[in-house]
């Protein structure tokens, strides 16, 4: 992506490695979104910029300095050295990050965990599938609460809603 293309170059010189066609997309998309419907829309599947994705929709953050202390950047305690953190949760330390296992071959794709909560990592294709993947967990408990609210007590209010039109 031709707009991006110094950004692209300084992390290039700075990590020595080229990073996804999709994490600037993604930015990409996000800088073309009113900034208001954004932090909605995102707060709606609990997820924010961070890290990676900060920098790249922030150049102004790539400084000398920050090239002193890159290999710490955004990085959260228990982060593996092959993630890059790219996007933050609503809790528990939940973020999600780009998996560069091996240099010589570049990225492959991206992975989540909760650093405050146990081991386990979920790894994905690309960070649209972790993202798609975020959606639709969020899709599914926005269900299960209709399906709660639906069941049981609530039948007097829904009565008294329908009632009232």
């Amino acid at each position: 992506m031709e707009k991006f293309a110094d950004i692209q170059s300084l992390l290039k010189g700075y990590y020595n490695v080229d990073f996804p066609t999709s994490s600037f997309q993604l930015a990409d998309f996000l800088q073309n979104y009113p900034e208001e419907e954004l932090k909605i829309d995102l707060g709606a599947v609990r997820v924010s910029p961070s890290g990676l994705l900060s920098l790249i929709l922030n150049p102004k953050l790539l400084t000398e300095n920050f090239k002193k202390l890159a290999l710490l950047h955004f990085r959260y305690y228990r982060d593996l050295p092959e993630f890059f953190t790219y996007l933050h949760g609503d809790c528990d330390g939940l973020h999600w990050g780009l998996l560069l296992d091996d240099p010589s071959v570049g990225f492959r794709g991206a992975a989540s965990y909760y650093n405050n909560d146990g081991d386990e990592i979920t790894v994905y294709s690309s960070i649209f599938s972790a993202l798609i993947d975020r959606c639709e967990e969020e899709l599914e408990y926005c269900d299960e609460c209709l399906a709660d609210f639906l069941e049981g007590e609530d039948e007097d209010y829904l009565e008294s809603d329908s009632s009232r039109r």
